[in-house]
């Protein structure tokens, strides 16, 4: 199996999950299982992008720097959900700031390093792509 395909599969994946979990959402609240929808569904749906960046930097190693740091950031606001969903939401009254506070609040740093890091990596490509267009153009002038 190659790993076009492995990601390929879990983008698949996402978007049978995410239509799952639309249907859930738009379903009556009598006629869905709210465990379901609320702590399964909703948590896939945010490891499974997490893993489909991570794998990207496992397939393209000069892309590492920056997808790791994108799916770390994906996967901190997961386990943020995950904490808040299975402990946080439980507790009465529910603490501000929580722990779960952590997991979410861990995406915007993680997540702004590895777009950070993208951009400046596409910049290089992007100059030195100008650069052979500004010279193919200037022999056509010629």
């Amino acid at each position: 199996m190659t790993w076009a395909r492995v990601i390929r599969g879990l983008l698949c994946a996402q978007a049978v999950v995410l239509c799952a979990y639309v249907v859930m959402l738009l379903a009556p609240e009598g006629a869905r299982p709210g465990f379901l929808r609320d702590e399964v569904l909703n948590d896939v749906t945010r490891f499974l992008p997490a893993l489909a960046v991570f794998l990207r930097g496992v397939r393209y190693p000069a892309d590492r720097a920056w997808s790791w740091l994108i799916a770390a950031g994906i996967g901190s606001f997961a386990v943020g959900d995950v904490v808040f969903t299975s402990y946080v939401a439980h507790q009465d009254p529910e603490p501000f700031p929580s722990v779960a506070d952590i997991g979410f609040l861990g995406l915007y740093p993680l997540v702004a390093l590895g777009l950070l890091m993208l951009v400046r990596h596409d910049a290089g490509t992007v100059r030195r792509g100008a650069a052979t267009v500004r010279r193919s153009t200037n022999r056509s002038v010629c």
